[in-house]
């Protein structure tokens, strides 16, 4: 099995409480990652190719230091979970494709307008 191959097979990530402050770019190419936790960490950057990552069902980023979302996310079109709780995120209008999104947690961040966005989410069952 060759390296490629390896990165294809990976559907699972967890990351979480390592320490992290930059989320490696190697994840990037983990394309059939349909889960990733990186939560509990000190990142304070998501790379704007995160959107490389359209299988990800599930993605964990609450409990870093997180200030500015990437609009590369909102191209995530299969995400169901995402935690961005307990950042330091003040502005978040990545959510209008994201119609698939059943969880969305947001608490514990500096946001001062919720985005007229997160009424088109029509799946959302917590909030």
């Amino acid at each position: 099995i060759h390296g490629e191959e390896i990165c294809n097979l990976r559907t699972h990530l967890d990351l979480s409480r390592k320490q992290i402050k930059l989320i490696p770019l190697e994840i990037i190419n983990l394309l059939n990652l349909k889960m990733l936790y990186l939560n509990n960490n000190i990142i304070t950057i998501i790379p704007k190719q995160i959107d490389n990552l359209l299988n990800l069902e599930k993605l964990y980023l609450n409990d870093n230091k997180i200030t500015i979302l990437p609009i590369e996310i909102g191209n995530l079109l299969n995400l169901k979970i995402l935690n961005l709780g307990y950042n330091q995120i003040k502005t978040c209008n990545i959510f209008e494709k994201l119609t698939n999104l059943n969880v969305l947690y947001l608490s514990g961040n500096r946001i001062e307008i919720i985005p007229t966005e997160i009424g088109n989410l029509l799946n959302l069952k917590e909030l």
